[in-house]
């Protein structure tokens, strides 16, 4: 008897088990996780199939932002108004969003949920981390699997066959702007080559913001809300790129002509794969465009390249502004799945998820850099060796609409300049002055 009634309780908890076992089963099936991104394909393809086949009874709806935000207002409001009216648990933020958000308490801290879990973020690249904390006042509302950043490449070829020393890590400014001097005017097999180009084609002005940035010049006042273009500093600074085109250092030429009817045609008509230029600026997805032109290559001449960091302020040689965090993840603070929300946040910043995206992601680098693939012979590590200038912190406030349209006016005031229509200090005045007129326009607008 004694032995039935045990063989019985035993009998009782495994039925338990399994009553319990599928009720999670079904819990978890019933389970959907609002997402916000792109759009439902773009998703799948970066991280919904992946995840999905991770946690295959875990339903997962996406809020498409392409189409649904209105480009002509506000977008930092735009997002604001479809979290409220779709609900997403997983918001998709940029760093000026991300920033606004975390101040209104709309984000959920991620501190408490890292430390209950034990995720180890000790193994994600401490520059994203140590941003996107700058932004929310030392807390953790947010994580960015990827990261992009800048890098100087540059032939090898044409430094030795010019005699000139090659780039390092952490050179200053002034010693990129030296090398590039170094070959204004020089040829070889009768073409001309250049130092460097203007990785933003036609658009000087951006050239000249990517460089000032380095310096730590900054282009507004985020909290007197107004343009500073017109300063001694920015004077000085935009006076001598001007020099540098005009000495033959920059090729200001189209990277590539206005009609191209091939990929490939597209490839080798960048200067530096053409072997016009010494150095290029580019982010890390060129080191997939130089593997693919040199595999396409009919030449028995291909650029030897190497790869160094961004050139630096030397006021702070250890920092860089040419990296970001590119989209940062966050849970809705109102999420009514914050579990499901912070098991995909954790999943596509794990060990896991990196190793398998690395094989097949060319254009951005995983926060986990120890599954960036290592390219024999160049020093991929110039990607990520720099601390990150957080120059987007506090500019929350300056309506995102003002960039684009000041933007797009300076560069036709550059443009004026390079055509010699127009002195460094008029073009820098004009700029500030309408600049100031366009911020006045997009604030009364908020």
């Amino acid at each position: 008897m004694k032995r039935i009634i045990i063989m019985l309780l035993i009998g009782s908890l495994l039925i338990l088990g399994c009553t319990q076992k599928e009720s999670e089963d079904m819990d978890a099936a019933s389970e959907t996780l609002k997402v916000m991104y792109h759009d439902e394909k773009s998703f799948y393809k970066d991280y919904g199939m992946l995840f999905s086949s991770k946690f295959p009874n875990l339903q997962v709806e996406v809020i498409p932002t392409n189409g649904v935000l209105n480009q002509e207002n506000d977008l930092v409001s735009e997002m604001r108004k479809l979290i409220q009216e779709k609900s997403p648990d997983v918001l998709m933020l940029s760093p000026i969003t991300y920033e606004q958000f975390a101040n209104e308490g709309i984000l959920y801290n991620l501190d408490a949920l890292i430390k209950q879990d034990n995720f180890d973020i000790d193994g994600i690249l401490p520059q994203s981390i140590e941003l996107i904390k700058g932004l929310s006042n030392g807390e953790l509302f947010g994580l960015a699997p990827f990261f992009n950043s800048m890098a100087v490449f540059y032939n090898k070829d044409l430094f030795d066959q010019f005699h000139i020393p090659y780039p390092e890590d952490q050179m200053s400014i002034d010693r990129f702007f030296e090398i590039t001097h170094l070959f204004g005017n020089q040829y070889s097999d009768e073409v001309q080559i250049y130092g460097t180009d203007n990785v933003f084609n036609n658009n000087f002005f951006r050239f000249i913001e990517l460089y000032g940035n380095s310096l730590g010049l900054r282009l507004v006042d985020r909290k007197e809300q107004k343009v500073t273009f017109n300063t001694e500093a920015w004077t000085k600074f935009v006076d001598r790129t001007i020099q540098s085109v005009k000495n033959g250092a920059i090729y200001t030429g189209p990277s590539q002509p206005s009609e191209v009817q091939s990929y490939e045609e597209s490839l080798f008509s960048q200067p530096f794969i053409a072997g016009k230029v010494a150095m290029t600026i580019d982010y890390y997805s060129f080191v997939h465009q130089l593997k693919e032109a040199k595999q396409r290559s009919k030449s028995e001449t291909f650029p030897n390249w190497d790869v160094v960091t961004f050139p630096v302020d030397m006021t702070s040689p250890g920092t860089t502004s040419s990296a970001n965090p590119g989209i940062i993840f966050s849970i809705n603070s109102k999420a009514s799945n914050i579990k499901a929300a912070w098991k995909f946040i954790q999943y596509i910043h794990s060990d896991e998820f990196a190793k398998a995206i690395s094989k097949a992601s060319k254009n951005v680098l995983h926060v986990r850099t120890k599954y960036i693939p290592i390219d024999e012979g160049h020093h991929m590590e110039a990607f990520y060796k720099l601390k990150w200038n957080p120059i987007s912190t506090g500019y929350s406030k300056i309506p995102p609409e003002f960039w684009k349209k000041f933007r797009e006016m300076a560069e036709l005031e550059i443009a004026q300049l390079l055509e010699g229509k127009a002195s460094t200090e008029e073009a820098v005045k004009r700029i500030e002055d309408q600049g100031n007129e366009l911020m006045k326009m997009e604030l009364q607008k908020k």
